[in-house]
């Protein structure tokens, strides 16, 4: 009797190993935390990024994550997709019950200089590890995003 109950729970084991991590399907090499390790304005590094913003991709969903002292983290939430091969579009439009449109749940991090609504990112560089992005105001500022596989 002892080894059918150990060979059960070995069975339950594995399936609740085996569970689906990516909701809705495979999103490329997108999927998982992405440590924002550089970001620039106009090619100078911005003096004001304190190296401490996460990109959290799953799915359609992004959530950009402030990590702050003492463990605690501000996010705010939008959606994602990849228009064609060098065009990342995003989209912080979404509101609940108690958070009005554009507050600052959904809206992207200001440190990002991100604008609220939909916008999209030029992709200069997207592998498993590494992920580089450029995003242009329309006064001309370009704005430089490296982030790195966490």
């Amino acid at each position: 009797m002892k080894p059918i109950f150990s060979k059960s729970w070995v069975l339950i084991l594995l399936f609740m190993l085996s569970g689906c991590t990516q909701n809705n399907g495979n999103i490329g090499p997108y999927f998982g935390l992405w440590k924002l390790s550089e970001l620039t304005i106009n090619g100078e590094a911005d003096p004001a990024y304190h190296d401490n913003i996460v990109w959290k991709f799953q799915s359609a969903a992004i959530s950009m994550i402030r990590i702050l002292d003492h463990h605690e983290s501000s996010d705010c939430y939008g959606t994602w997709k990849e228009t064609d091969p060098k065009t990342l579009q995003m989209e912080f439009i979404y509101h609940d019950d108690s958070d009005p449109k554009g507050t600052w749940k959904y809206a992207p991090l200001p440190e990002t200089h991100l604008p609220t609504g939909i916008f999209s990112l030029e992709i200069i560089h997207l592998s498993s590890k590494r992920m580089q992005l450029k995003y242009q105001k329309p006064d001309g500022t370009v704005y430089g995003y490296k982030l790195e596989k966490w």
